[in-house]
């Protein structure tokens, strides 16, 4: 996908259509924010657009931006990956990270957050990114089994927990 276009993937064996990745631009705002709503709870759509509309500025893409996916022939995105690129104080690199995915979907989330995240991987490349790093929230083990079949090994293991009213020691 270049920066302004649409790429399509499609996965025939497992008869799924196929999944239109695009950049997010100004006019997906509104219709983007219920779909990043379930993953931010207390999100208001005032909050959403302004944040929204500095991704959707083209001359930032180099920077930072969100990008979409839809089932080919179905209204609405499925899917969202946000992403930023980062340079070490040297500039000697520089990574796209891919910080946040939504996927909502009937099925398997798989094939569509593939979709993205191949999708950012070109976009990587277009850059002049050397890398790039993902962080998802709750895997499947198919995404996990595509990603590691398309080159990218885990660095690390992230855990979460959150700390009850009752575990916390009076200071």
């Amino acid at each position: 996908m270049t920066s302004q276009g649409t790429r399509e993937r499609v996965n025939e064996a497992e008869n799924i259509p196929a999944i239109l990745v695009t950049p997010m631009v100004r006019a997906d705002v509104p219709i983007v924010f219920p779909l990043v709503a379930m993953g931010e709870p207390g999100l208001t759509l005032a909050r959403w657009t302004r944040r929204a509309r500095r991704l959707t500025i083209p001359e930032t893409h180099q920077k930072n931006g969100a990008i979409l996916a839809r089932y080919s022939g179905r209204p609405g995105p499925c899917g969202i990956a946000f992403y930023r690129v980062e340079a070490p104080q040297s500039g000697a690199w520089r990574v796209l990270c891919v910080y946040r995915v939504v996927v909502i979907t009937m099925g398997s989330s798989g094939p569509v957050t593939l979709a993205l995240i191949h999708e950012l991987s070109g976009l990587a490349a277009e850059l002049g990114c050397t890398a790039t790093r993902i962080h998802l929230s709750r895997p499947d083990p198919a995404t996990i089994f595509g990603l590691c079949s398309s080159g990218y090994a885990g660095e690390a293991i992230l855990l979460h927990k959150n700390i009850t009213p009752a575990e916390v020691t009076p200071t």
